[in-house]
């Protein structure tokens, strides 16, 4: 007992240690790890699964066992057999037209001493349970007797039958039928089929039975309507019944075998693969994959997980500027992933299928069309260059492991060169254009390899297939572009990312939200047009995101457009709204714009970069102009209370636009600056920021900093150029 309780507690000791690994985004890549090696194992490594009856064996097959194999089609046909051989089950009651004569006789007993007619036809439909007329019940209570005695007549004839309702149960009257006995509860076979009729001819043979007994036609149609709106079938096919003993029948039939014997040739090359042959054949397959399916689905977890871990760790190593939380990031790489897992194996199931129809024709050629680049594309206009170099280096080994064998080195080198070729370009061209010119570089590329393909294969170099083959390679780049268009807008809507493609369709000056700003703010728009300047030359001067810098400031007060009077860019000619509101107030009015800026720009779905700017680009500054204001009044303000709540900038960017954003604001009361005075005023400006510890978490350096200042002069230079003294 003291082993097993050291034992749980060691347990416990290693869990509490190794908890914080357990996370949810453990959990989820584990859930994409799954569903990836799912797609990826292969569903057979023999060879001759997809063998068929009738086609051609490709080569000679011998048995490397010996065993029975049961024979399916031999089995079924047992099977059939023995299910044709069980009789369709009749239920029958041969008391039914006595009991109706009786039922008739009682009827008009019932009725005798009823003097009104109404009221005995009232009781004699309710007894009956039919719908006669006066007139035709004044004719049968005036033929009574007659009636009477050819209705016993009629049922005793016709039920001698078995009556059935109408074609629907007499298409089960075959050769032998089980008919059991509903009343005494007993069964047996019945041959005779001619016993078998409808209502239809029960009601034709009464008719003529009567024709020289009745020779009053009109009272024999009397005769026969009457008894016959009162007739059903005495018996009906019981389905239920019938199919479980034909399920009987199907378990006593033992499963046919065939032998095979170690060394036996299955089948001969050339030959026409019959029945044996198959069941042969697709028993060796499933003792082969019984065989080996567990080392390979080991072997491939084991791939995949070395290269997934390698993949994480070069990301890591070459964490890229957009900060993208690790939970979101395994979505993503999963989704991705997933996708380009898909397509390959739509293509290649389509190669597969014109390999089958079309022997001659190589199933390689249609693989020249799998868009290999989709995921790195999507992983640099996503995520950045460092990530899209993980996705590509799994996406590359996963699609080569795919395929076939003899494919498995064709696949790699096209599908490496494309992606690699489409992660380097799109660096410098994360936008539409970029998208449509790696669509025609991949074409050129394709072109290239395939004719080097063929060079080394064959030296008849301009066939058919070739011809198909360069043709294919040079759709792929466009049909790469087309899908890559089509869903990086559902990715970009997905994952809340403002992508280059994305940040240009925001940077157009005449989108919504900017016209509106323009006409409810202009103060403030053309506040933001200058902070965007100054951006964008930071970003450029230090290597960051100039683009997501650039459109982040023309949103960054956005949330200015709901109060606009309130702050001063916006105030012309009016009075001044704080000057007759408590700076408590004020300071709330001020700082809420960051709050409406973040909840506007959620409405209008801008992406969480740019949102994060509008949250981050005052940090937890404080509103010195009211909380200095609260000081002269008297009030003894709480700083805290002053402050923006933050956070503070989490990215470069987002750390330039907030020195931007001051420098702006602080600079346009300047009059005639000099070079010299410009460029010390926004330096300590800078400094004020980084010592408030504004900057700490943005991850800007002393260095980057200067180049910032450096960067923010020169604008301002060109802004104040009708007025600036070079002195």
């Amino acid at each position: 007992m003291k082993k097993e309780i050291k034992i749980i507690k060691k347990a416990k000791t290693l869990f509490d240690k190794y908890q914080h690994l357990i996370t949810n985004e453990f959990l989820l890549a584990i859930v994409f790890f799954i569903l990836i090696v799912f797609l990826i194992v292969p569903k057979s490594k023999l060879g001759i699964s997809s063998l068929k009856i009738g086609d051609v064996a490709p080569k000679t097959i011998r048995s490397n066992v010996s065993m029975l194999v049961e024979d399916p089609y031999a089995t079924h046909a047992k099977i059939k057999q023995a299910e044709e051989a069980v009789p369709n089950v009749f239920y029958y009651n041969p008391e039914l037209y006595d009991n109706l004569y009786n039922k008739i006789y009682t009827a008009f007993n019932d009725i005798a001493n009823i003097k009104d007619k109404t009221l005995a036809l009232k009781k004699f439909n309710q007894d009956l349970d039919i719908n006669l007329d006066l007139d035709t019940f004044n004719k049968i209570l005036k033929n009574k007797s007659i009636i009477l005695r050819f209705t016993n007549t009629i049922l005793k004839d016709i039920n001698r039958y078995y009556v059935l309702s109408g074609p629907s149960d007499y298409q089960y009257v075959k050769n032998q039928i089980l008919i059991y006995n509903t009343e005494l509860r007993t069964s047996r076979l019945e041959t005779n089929t001619e016993k078998f009729i409808d209502l239809n001819t029960a009601k034709a043979l009464s008719y003529d039975k009567l024709h020289w007994s009745v020779p009053n036609s009109d009272l024999r149609k009397l005769i026969i309507d009457f008894v016959f709106s009162l007739v059903k079938p005495n018996a009906f096919y019981n389905s239920e019944k019938t199919q479980e003993l034909k399920k009987q029948a199907r378990e006593k039939i033992a499963p046919v075998y065939l032998k095979l014997s170690k060394g036996e040739v299955v089948v001969r090359e050339g030959d026409i693969i019959d029945k044996n042959a198959y069941v042969k054949l697709k028993a060796l397959n499933s003792l082969f994959e019984v065989k080996n399916r567990f080392l390979d689905l080991i072997g491939i977890i084991l791939i995949l997980a070395v290269f997934f871990v390698t993949s994480a760790f070069v990301y890591k190593k070459l964490r890229p500027t957009e900060k993208i939380p690790y939970k979101k990031l395994i979505v993503i790489t999963g989704t991705i992933v997933l996708l380009q897992i898909i397509l390959i194996k739509v293509f290649y199931f389509l190669s597969v299928i014109v390999g089958y129809y079309s022997p001659d024709f190589p199933k390689s050629v249609l693989l020249y069309l799998v868009p290999f680049a989709v995921a790195s594309i999507l992983g640099v206009l996503l995520v950045g260059f460092k990530y899209s170099i993980s996705i590509s280096l799994i996406t590359v080994i996963l699609a080569s492991i795919t395929v076939d064998n003899s494919l498995r080195f064709m696949v790699f080198i096209y599908s490496f060169l494309d992606s690699a070729v489409a992660s380097v370009y799109l660096v410098g061209n994360r936008n539409r254009g970029g998208i449509v010119k790696v669509g025609f570089i991949i074409s050129l590329i394709n072109v290239v390899l395939i004719l080097i393909f063929y060079m080394l294969q064959s030296n008849n170099l301009f066939n058919t297939v070739t011809l198909i083959s360069i043709g294919l390679g040079a759709l792929n780049g466009i049909l790469t572009a087309i899908i890559i268009s089509g869903i990086l807008p559902i990715f970009e809507w997905l994952f809340d990312i403002a992508t280059n493609v994305k940040l240009v369709e925001l940077g157009n000056l005449n989108h919504p939200l900017l016209k509106e700003l323009a006409i409810k703010a202009p103060g403030t728009y053309h506040h933001s047009i200058v902070v965007s300047s100054l951006s964008e030359a930071a970003c450029q001067a230090i290597g960051a995101n100039s683009l997501l810098a650039k459109v982040g400031s023309y949103y960054h007060d956005i949330g200015k457009v709901r109060k606009p009077t309130y702050f001063i860019e916006n105030q012309f000619d009016i009075e001044n709204p704080h000057d007759r509101l408590m700076p408590y107030v004020s300071s709330l009015i001020i700082k809420n714009h960051v709050k409406d800026g973040v909840e506007i720009g959620k409405k209008y779905r801008l992406g969480s970069q740019i949102i994060d700017i509008i949250e981050q680009h005052h940090g937890t500054m404080i509103v010195k102009y009211f909380y200095d204001k609260a000081k002269e009044m008297g009030l003894n303000p709480n700083e805290e209370d002053f402050r923006y709540p933050g956070p503070k900038p989490q990215s470069k960017e987002s750390g330039i636009v907030m020195l931007a954003d001051k420098v702006e604001a602080a600079t346009k009361n300047l009059n005639e600056p000099t070079v010299t005075h410009l460029k010390n005023y926004v330096k300590n400006l800078t400094n004020e920021i980084f010592l408030d510890g504004q900057l700490d978490e943005s991850d800007l350096s002393l260095r980057e900093l200067n180049l910032i200042v450096d960067s923010f002069v020169n604008v301002l230079i060109g802004i104040f150029h009708h007025r600036i003294k070079y002195k």
